[in-house]
């Protein structure tokens, strides 16, 4: 929720603003298996930004701090056995990242995976995608609301980091001080591949889907956000979506699916096409030349009530080439799809070393509001 510009729970990644509501609508064929066998998809043939300065905050006896990121190792991602949805504290599962796989003629490289929601890679850089910033909520880890100046100062030079790390979409890799929590949940979840072609002959990724690998299980944890723009000094909000917001454009060479999971049940399997939009051109399919990168945006809604479900899902790829057309499961990007409802997610604003509740804001006039 940032209240001049963005509403945080409802976005995904996508190209550029104007196209939002189109791309959130957008949703994939639902192909249930009603057998009461598992779906069998395994070879199925078909034929830097510079860190400002903060200033210490008034009684911390803490030294604000910029640390400087670290660089995402990507090695190759082992298959898991099982993805289990929740953790032992009632909090949904956060998918894993970087990931790296390689499979059928492709590298697949993810520093992100699928994440609820899915932030910008870089806040604030001309063309880039979308508006949303950070990815997965960032929310108050105990069941309080009062700090001392110490542990505000944490959260302060936390936030810092984030804003100039250069890449806002893996800013759940950072680790964040104990008071705080990463926790996935969100109206819509996004997956963002970079995918090369490691072959001698084009491939096509003609579909994209999931089988979700079992029954669909409640989210009922209450998401207490936090807003930024009242724990971030004014000296360090310029560059920080309480200060301004990106830009973004489409040329064919950014690739989206839109996959809806609806009536969705242990087996069953969603997909859909991968397209691209151009500015007054026809995009075509997705195909990638030998040697070649492009990049795909997968994106995950749901229908299915209540809005507060949480889903295991076994990713999978169409693959077609001038051998034939095979679907290639993804056991190694196994996620969990964490959809939240709007009224599990509260916004917290800092008033003096207290955070009190915060209604959205509707007056382009009011402060900057921004909840993680």
């Amino acid at each position: 929720m940032f209240s001049r510009i963005f509403v945080r729970i409802d976005l995904c990644r996508i190209f550029f603003l104007t196209s939002s509501v189109v791309l959130l609508t957008g949703c994939g064929s639902n192909i249930s298996n009603t057998s009461s066998k598992p779906t069998p998809i395994v070879s199925r043939t078909l034929t830097s930004t510079p860190s400002p300065t903060l200033t210490p905050i008034p009684g911390s006896t803490l030294t604000p701090t910029t640390n400087p990121t670290p660089s995402p190792t990507f090695t190759p991602t082992p298959s898991p056995t099982s993805v289990n949805t929740f953790n032992q504290n009632g909090t949904p599962v956060l998918n894993r990242g970087p990931l790296s796989i390689d499979v059928s003629g492709l590298h697949i490289q993810s520093t992100e995976g699928i994440q609820c929601a899915l932030g910008l890679p870089n806040f604030g850089r001309e063309g880039q995608l979308g508006n949303h910033i950070g990815s997965d909520l960032l929310v108050l880890a105990a069941d309080r609301f009062t700090y001392s100046q110490d542990e505000i100062q944490l959260i302060a030079n936390y936030l810092n980091s984030i804003f100039t790390s250069g890449n806002t979409a893996s800013s759940f890799l950072r680790s964040p001080p104990t008071i705080l929590n990463w926790v996935p949940g969100s109206q819509s979840c996004t997956g963002a591949f970079q995918i090369t072609n490691t072959g001698n002959i084009p491939i096509q990724i003609s579909a994209v889907g999931i089988q979700v690998t079992q029954n669909p299980q409640q989210n009922s944890y209450n998401y207490r956000t936090i807003d930024a723009c009242t724990v971030l000094p004014a000296s360090v909000q310029e560059n920080t979506p309480c200060g301004f917001g990106p830009s973004g454009a489409g040329n064919c060479s950014v690739y989206f699916a839109n996959i809806h999971l609806q009536g969705a049940k242990a087996d069953s399997v969603f997909i859909d096409t991968p397209t691209a939009r151009g500015e007054g051109q026809i995009c075509p399919g997705l195909i990638i030349s030998p040697s070649a990168t492009t990049d795909l945006y997968i994106n995950f809604v749901s229908s299915d009530k209540p809005n507060s479900l949480v889903y295991s899902v076994l990713p999978e790829f169409t693959l077609s080439d001038a051998n034939g057309t095979n679907v290639v499961p993804l056991p190694q990007l196994a996620s969990v799809l964490a959809f939240a409802d709007s009224n599990q997610i509260s916004c917290y604003g800092l008033q003096g070393n207290t955070f009190v509740q915060e209604m959205p804001r509707t007056d382009p006039n009011a402060p900057p509001q921004y909840c993680m």
